[in-house]
């Protein structure tokens, strides 16, 4: 299990368990597996949805950025990253962040996050939330990619 910690509102960084029954949970001892490089994930990483394609395992996260919205956390984008063996030397998406926000007004130009990530004919489909700055109205998103990666 991969599983976001850190503060009470928003988690700083990914760990990772292992259960032998999905009840008793042994935390991984290199925990934390997966923090924040600065830049658009300077502030906080979210949510981290791992899908296992072959002999790789791929990552897909929400990040925040050291800017304040005036809210106290930055803006969220969505990036990707990937594991030979979904625990250790995490490289990321050099096109990061791969999922950003909208121009200014638009329906998702104050935050995207919590991507769910399917492979399917070897093409990535990704539903995700966005909201808008004027009145955070949320909404889903809807992204497709031609390359695995």
């Amino acid at each position: 299990m991969w599983y976001a910690g850190g503060e009470r509102y928003e988690p700083d960084a990914i760990g990772y368990a292992t259960s032998p029954d999905g009840i008793k949970w042994q935390k991984h001892s290199a925990n934390p597996i997966f923090v924040g490089q600065g830049g658009w994930e300077g502030r906080k990483i979210g949510p981290f949805t791992v899908r296992h394609v072959r002999d790789t395992y791929y990552a897909f996260y929400n990040a925040m950025d050291e800017q304040d919205k005036g809210d106290g956390v930055g803006y969220s984008r969505i990036g990707m990253a990937r594991s030979s063996d979904g625990i250790t030397q995490w490289e990321r998406h050099p096109d990061n962040p791969l999922i950003d926000l909208g121009p200014r007004g638009s329906w998702d130009d104050h935050s995207v996050y919590r991507a769910c990530p399917l492979l399917s004919e070897n093409k990535w489909l990704v539903w995700y939330n966005a909201a808008r700055s004027a009145d955070r109205k949320e909404a889903i998103g809807f992204a497709e990619s031609n390359s695995i990666w």
